[in-house]
């Protein structure tokens, strides 16, 4: 069985999401999942996000997924994992954000999303347009 899918640099765009959303609302194996984009800063977006995160929200087995450098990924994206990391089958444990301009309402989003979320123990993410206002959400985590 797969533990391990490293997508890094394939462009998953919207319907991708939701392919890969459906494989993992079944999968009973993967614990490690990289997206991360390389060339034009688009692996997955924000409708993407959507879709991967109801499958998501059904996986009892993933503990890392990387989105570093996926430039579409706004705060609504973020928004959407909130379901997710408030779903008592979230095992997330760590998350990888790098090289993403959330800026302070990014912050804000993923603070709020993580919000009564036991499992994620590490959050890495480069300082991508985040001022005070931002981090300062985090405080409440």
């Amino acid at each position: 069985s797969l533990w391990d899918l490293d997508l890094d640099g394939v462009n998953i765009n919207d319907e991708g999401g939701k392919n890969l959303a459906h494989a993992l609302s079944i999968n009973k194996s993967l614990v490690a999942l990289s997206l991360t984009c390389y060339r034009n800063g688009v692996s997955i977006g924000d409708n993407g996000l959507r879709a991967l995160s109801l499958g998501l929200s059904r996986n009892t087995t993933l503990r890392s997924l990387d989105l570093s450098r996926n430039t579409a990924i706004t705060a609504a994206g973020l928004r959407a994992l909130k379901k997710y990391f408030r779903s008592p089958s979230c095992a997330l444990e760590n998350l990888r954000l790098l090289a993403i301009n959330i800026g302070d309402e990014g912050a804000r989003a993923l603070a709020n999303a993580l919000g009564r979320n036991e499992s994620v123990k590490s959050l890495c993410f480069g300082v991508r347009g985040i001022t005070f206002k931002g981090w300062e959400a985090f405080l409440k985590l």
